[in-house]
């Protein structure tokens, strides 16, 4: 409410005119207490008092109406200030807490915090979160002189770089700064080269035969021959990783299997005709007999001269050798196929750790003593082959014990044993993990 200006009271006017100007002023003070009350001009000025406005709650204390601005001259000071449009202040200090609702525009170029510290301290400038994850902040910390920044103060600080961080050397031992763009792309360089070099160096090879022929930088391929098949594959099990390279000899064996059964005896040649016997040499010529002495003395036996041996007949010349009969085919060799693997659980607690393989791909751990052991694809031709397997453990269980493994399955590829354990009269038998073991399983063809 604003009121028209009251008029003074002269002599000449009536007590009615006194009594209508009164009720003006006794209304005037009572709007001013308990109403609106505008003022068309001048200054509300209060001299060494304060302007005080008791409110229940939080509520608008200044309202500026209008277009302009309103200018706050010289300090204000308020333990709790809230300002909701435009404010223009000399000097304002808040020795509370000051609450933006809108957004705040700074014309100067510099913020200063901790304007009236007496000592070096940290200051920061915090995104307040209503729950988890904490308050995000940019803060100085004084200490170690940096700017650190956090997205959860729960979890701590980074270190912001500046220039002074900055290292654009690929060859810096420093551990605390930081590589500059510069130094990055140079290190990727000298590292894609590097892996390059590497790659290339991996894959080749110096090839010499007997210390001749050299070939430089050559990767190494297996050609087969007229006698010799070379065959390359992943190794597995144990071996995971390798490559298994097998020769395989044209008509030889690798390793000797064992003898195979005799073939049977080729047909023995025809004997060749015996040829004739030479003709008998004619016999040499009887030589004469000597005188008959008289009767009675003997008389010395006269010696007929010796005639002349005849010569023997020329020897005939030997017959043909007959051709040899055709060699009767070799019986085939015997193959032998076999597979190995040795493991156990060292700690006794199930499972199957392999220590060593043969033509094994895995081990399959399927219960307590249930294993089954694959082969390596083409290890035997059929299910029929033979299985010796042998087991320790390190610990016995009190009195005595008797150990020993099944064969429950048999196939191509597989084997599936059992190990038991059992007391006296194999009673209480029960499946057990020994600490070592063995299969050996071999096909003969």
């Amino acid at each position: 409410m604003a009121n028209a200006n009251i008029s003074n009271i002269t002599v000449s006017n009536t007590f009615d005119d006194w009594r209508i100007a009164t009720n003006v002023l006794v209304g005037d003070r009572n709007t001013l207490r308990n109403s609106s009350y505008v003022k068309d001009s001048g200054d509300l000025r209060i001299n060494n008092g304060v302007l005080r406005v008791a409110k229940a709650g939080d509520g608008t204390v200044l309202v500026v109406e209008g277009a302009g601005n309103v200018v706050v001259g010289g300090n204000v000071t308020s333990n709790n200030l809230t300002v909701s449009s435009n404010a223009t202040v000399g000097n304002l200090v808040v020795l509370g807490i000051q609450t933006n609702v809108g957004d705040i525009t700074n014309d100067s170029d510099l913020i200063i915090l901790r304007n009236s510290a007496v000592a070096d301290g940290s200051a920061a400038f915090r995104v307040k979160q209503p729950a988890t994850p904490a308050n995000a902040e940019l803060k100085f910390n004084h200490t170690n002189d940096v700017w650190q920044a956090t997205a959860d103060a729960n979890v701590g600080y980074a270190t912001l770089l500046t220039t002074a961080n900055l290292v654009d050397s690929v060859t810096s031992t420093n551990t605390s700064n930081a590589a500059t763009p510069n130094a990055v792309r140079t290190a990727y360089n000298l590292a894609d080269s590097a892996a390059t070099a590497a790659v290339a160096a991996a894959n080749t090879a110096r090839v010499s035969a007997n210390g001749g022929s050299t070939l430089d930088s050559k990767q190494i391929n297996f050609v087969n021959s007229a006698s010799v098949l070379v065959s390359v594959t992943s190794g597995a099990g144990a071996a995971t990783g390798n490559a298994n390279v097998a020769f395989t000899v044209v008509g030889g064996a690798g390793s000797q299997g064992a003898t195979g059964a005799t073939g049977p005896q080729g047909v023995s040649g025809s004997a060749a005709s015996q040829g004739a016997t030479g003709p008998q040499g004619a016999s040499g010529i009887q030589g004469a007999s000597g005188t008959q002495g008289a009767s009675g003395t003997q008389g010395a036996t006269g010696t007929g001269t010796q005639g002349t041996a005849g010569s023997n007949g020329t020897q005939g010349a030997s017959g043909v050798q007959g051709t040899s009969g055709v060699q009767g085919a070799t019986g085939t060799t015997g193959i032998a196929r076999r597979a190995a693997v040795h493991g156990g659980a060292p700690d006794g607690m199930g499972g199957v750790t392999i220590t060593h393989e043969f033509n094994v791909t895995s081990v399959t751990y399927n219960s307590t003593g249930n294993y089954t052991i694959n082969f390596d694809t083409g290890t035997f031709a059929n299910s029929y082959y033979e299985v010796a397997m042998s087991q320790y453990r390190y610990t016995l269980s009190g009195g005595s014990e008797i150990e020993s493994v099944a064969l429950l399955s048999q196939a191509t590829d597989s084997v599936q044993i059992r190990f038991i354990i059992a007391g006296e009269n194999y009673n209480n038998r029960q499946a057990y993990d020994p600490n070592l073991w063995t299969l050996i399983a071999t096909q003969f063809e």
